[in-house]
């Protein structure tokens, strides 16, 4: 018997949802980003690959996934970095050999014991195009002293791949940012009623008090 519209459409919504579920607990997002950093610096012919979000309540970038390196091993500003000005401005950056590095660069190489000599960086934008959620990095053409167009190409088509996972990322740091924000806000109401009520029960203990202590003479009074 051939199902009705109604049924296809919940049989796709419960595949979907099932879907979403493998997603989230096999680490989907995690696996893909591992992925392109695998497989970006054999196709660009490079040393190495990072993936950065853009930590906007904070003006910092963070490192999610990265060649020999872990989550977050690497926390920067937005400004005075190359990667923070991919982001900020929404534009591409190649950096050749004989350019000028910046002082984050000298101080990123320095604690992590890697040499950068050339370096191309992408932005991540958002599905909508607003906003800016974070940026693909590349390091070391091995060929030559600086990358090309083509590389620009290719990393930006990646980019765009890469939309929906990062935006994910992106939303769900947001939404844990807020969470604290309201967490500390729900403490501070907490903590404000609670003073509400000692001072309440202070007033009421002074009034008992009063009470008690008069109590012999107005019952005196109203004796007479």
């Amino acid at each position: 018997m051939n199902m009705s519209i109604q049924q296809q459409v919940d049989r796709l919504k419960r595949k979907q949802e099932m879907i979403s579920r493998c997603w989230k607990k096999d680490g989907g997002s995690k696996e893909v980003l591992e992925f392109f950093i695998e497989i970006l610096p054999k196709m660009l012919d490079a040393e190495r690959c990072s993936i950065f979000i853009h930590d906007s309540a904070n003006a910092e970038v963070w490192l999610q996934c990265g060649t020999n390196m872990g989550e977050k091993q690497i926390v920067m500003p937005r400004c005075g970095s190359n990667v923070g000005e991919v982001i900020a401005t929404g534009k591409p950056k190649m950096v050749s050999r004989k350019d000028q590095r910046s002082r984050t660069s000298e101080l990123v190489d320095n604690m992590t014991g890697f040499q950068t000599r050339s370096m191309i960086c992408v932005p991540i934008k958002s599905l909508d195009g607003c906003e800016v959620t974070g940026a693909i990095m590349v390091l070391n053409k091995k060929s030559r002293d600086s990358f090309d167009e083509n590389d620009l190409l290719l990393l930006e088509k990646s980019a765009n791949h890469l939309e929906m996972v990062i935006q994910n990322i992106f939303v769900s740091q947001e939404m844990s940012d807020l969470s604290q924000q309201l967490s500390h806000k729900v403490d501070a109401s907490d903590w404000a009623i609670k003073m509400w009520m000692g001072f309440l029960g202070t007033i009421l203990l002074m009034a008992f008090g009063i009470i008690i202590y008069f109590a012999p003479t107005i019952f005196g009074v109203f004796q007479r």
